[in-house]
């Protein structure tokens, strides 16, 4: 066995052989120093020098065979600087004598590499070879590299000790590439399940978000955000489909594009992605403002934009999609773990964006037939009312205008003006439950007597009313408040007329007092009781929900054999309010 000292690069390496002993330990030594490296990577580097550490070898080098054993794949080398490579090119794939051992997976040792009939195919700019050392790498019991160590013309030849050397160096590499290859298949898998991972609580951290949100607005809002964070975007769109383009429903992050709003048409990675229903991809200059019919904005020099678009779809229905833009300064944009994350991300918005549309949907077709009913209820009451009334006046007048009497058309004119102040309260009642003139005017406290006192005269019932807020100070006709006093009004409205037409009750309680944070009402009244759980005619029971809903407030409704109660709280206070 040989070892070389560092030597001038055109001077021929000298060799001071080792005591068996030596040896012996050394080999240990280089077995315990290459099976300690973990990756693939650092054992093929750590392989090269201990090659040279070994013979000292002018020139190492390990080529590692492709998946068919046929060719060289990867080529480390060791003693030949970056000009020298820069000047050869190409790096071998296997042909001549290095074909040979990958031919015949054993030992070849050579004095002359030149001498050896399969010597062909060095490059210009190779340094010139001499003697020769190649011994197969097997891994697994499978031929997977070879090491080749060679020196320039007249160095002197490698010995026996130094082919036995590398052989079992050959042994402790075969050792150590399956322990690394090893290592690396299970990094890998645990960096797969780490992204799975990552990625099921990226879309459950959105299921979260979205879960409940019934408000489209805020459903597309989130969508945006929460999407931008998760693959840290430049820009996230949420377009949705509009007639036969698409509108922007909320965006996030960037400093081009769109505006809420905003339509386009359906081209591009748009059609893409909605027409096969399946991610597509754009890398390219950002898109201007003027694409979307807005004046030009400055780009920066030299952007490269990726882009990804997922289409939103919810029960094989097309709702839109979403648009991830990043921009790129040198990088490869987004990877196939943003795509996967962002899949699932537009499978969640897709299933809230279906909700929120189909209750915003719902609440509409609500709201139109609860309109419809009120307006036939109002009908009821002008003609079975109001017009039978005025049909019962004309014809008293026609009567008087036959008589001769004048005491008789007295009597009939006194009897019509009777009757026409009659009608004129009738009409103010209905004007006053459609919309009290002394809400508008005089506040909620005013308004809410008044309603009681008129059930009281109307309906001939007892209503026993607690009104404990705070009036409107004078001179205020616009105030921050008046959304609240319109639901508070409304509820105890409906409550009251549910509790005289339907329940027939003959006693009603009612309670409306501001407390430090919000307003409590309750209605308790005894009458027959209805089934709580289906809504009524007209605004009813729904009506009540939806106004309390809106304000982010709580309605309980029971109701039994002995009568009703309705409780509200809404949040918020009376005294809050200001001139406008």
């Amino acid at each position: 066995m040989t070892r070389a000292a560092r030597t001038p690069h055109d001077a021929p390496p000298s060799r001071t052989p080792l005591a068996p002993e030596q040896l012996l330990r050394r080999l240990i030594g280089v077995g315990r120093q290459l099976t300690s490296e973990l990756t693939t990577d650092a054992v093929l580097t750590q392989i090269v020098e201990l090659a040279v550490d070994l013979t000292g070898a002018r020139f190492v080098a390990l080529g590692v065979l492709d998946r068919d054993r046929l060719e060289l794949e990867r080529f480390i080398t060791k003693g030949i600087d970056q000009a020298t490579q820069q000047a050869i090119g190409v790096k071998p794939r296997g042909l001549g004598v290095l074909g040979l051992l990958i031919e015949v997976p054993r030992p070849l040792r050579l004095d002359d590499l030149t001498d050896h009939p399969r010597s062909y195919g060095f490059p210009a700019g190779h340094p010139a070879m001499g003697p020769f050392l190649g011994v197969p790498v097997f891994v697994a019991g499978q031929a997977w590299g070879n090491l080749y160590l060679t020196g320039r013309p007249g160095d002197p030849g490698f010995s026996d000790d130094d082919e036995q050397a590398v052989v079992t160096l050959a042994d402790w590499a075969g050792i150590a590439v399956h322990n690394a290859r090893a290592y690396d298949d299970e990094h890998e898998r645990r960096e797969k399940l780490g992204r799975a991972v990552r990625r099921l609580e990226a879309t459950n951290a959105i299921a979260r978000a979205l879960n409940g949100e019934t408000d489209l607005e805020r459903v597309l809002e989130l969508v945006a955000k929460r999407s931008r964070a998760v693959v840290e975007a430049g820009a996230v769109r949420v377009w949705l489909r509009a007639g036969d383009g698409l509108r922007l429903g909320a965006a996030a992050g960037g400093r081009v594009g769109a505006e809420v709003g905003d339509r386009v048409a359906i081209v591009g990675p748009f059609a893409e992605a909605l027409q096969h229903g399946r991610l597509a991809r754009e890398q390219g200059p950002p898109p201007s403002r003027s694409a979307y019919g807005r004046p030009e904005s400055i780009q920066p020099p030299g952007d490269i934009c990726v882009a990804l678009y997922l289409p939103l779809i919810h029960r094989e229905r097309v709702l839109g999609l979403i648009e991830v833009r990043e921009r790129q300064t040198g990088s490869d944009g987004f990877g196939v773990d943003d795509e996967q994350v962002m899949d699932g991300v537009a499978a969640v918005a897709a299933a809230a964006v279906a909700a929120a549309r189909s209750l915003e949907d719902e609440r509409v077709r609500r709201s139109i037939a609860s309109a419809e009913n009120e307006r036939k209820r109002w009908a009821r009451e002008l003609h079975d009312d109001t017009l039978q009334g005025l049909a019962a006046l004309r014809l008293q007048l026609k009567e008087a205008m036959r008589s001769d009497s004048a005491q008789a058309v007295a009597e009939t004119v006194r009897a019509c003006e009777a009757q026409v102040v009659t009608e004129i309260a009738n009409l103010r009642a209905l004007i006053a439950d459609l919309r009290p003139p002394a809400l508008d005017e005089l506040g909620i406290l005013p308004a809410l007597e008044a309603l009681v006192a008129r059930v009281r005269a109307v309906e001939n019932i007892s209503v026993d009313a607690l009104i404990d807020v705070a009036p409107r100070a004078p001179g205020v006709h616009v105030n921050e408040t008046a959304e609240l006093e319109t639901t508070m009004y409304r509820v105890v409205q409906e409550s009251l007329a549910n509790a005289v037409r339907h329940a027939h009750a003959q006693t009603v309680r009612v309670r409306v007092q501001q407390l430090p944070t919000e307003i409590e009402i309750e209605i308790i009244d005894d009458g027959d009781g209805f089934d709580a759980t289906v809504d009524g005619a007209g605004f009813g029971l729904t009506g009540m929900r939806e106004r309390v809903a809106l304000l982010g407030g709580d309605l309980k409704i029971a109701s039994g054999p002995e009568g009703t109660t309705v409780r509200a709280r809404l949040p918020g206070r009376l005294d809050a309010a200001s001139t406008g």
